[in-house]
């Protein structure tokens, strides 16, 4: 992954069990970051507030340690 854009470790460790296989499966795919951003504009899904929350924590922290 880029440094903009978290890992698949990062974000699966901040998901729900629920987001996790979905993760895994679009991590294989070479526009991953493209992906989750398609996702994240589904309104109103859990899988959204999830990956959500998650890239929230992962750049939060990033930004932390900078």
């Amino acid at each position: 992954m880029t440094r903009d854009f978290p890992s698949l470790e990062a974000l699966e460790a901040r998901c729900s069990e629920y987001a996790k296989p979905l993760l895994r499966e679009l991590a294989d795919h070479r526009h991953f970051p493209r992906l989750v951003a398609k996702l994240m504009e589904i309104e109103g899904t859990i899988l959204r507030a999830d990956i959500e929350r998650a890239l929230y924590e992962v750049n939060t922290e990033q930004s932390r340690d900078d």
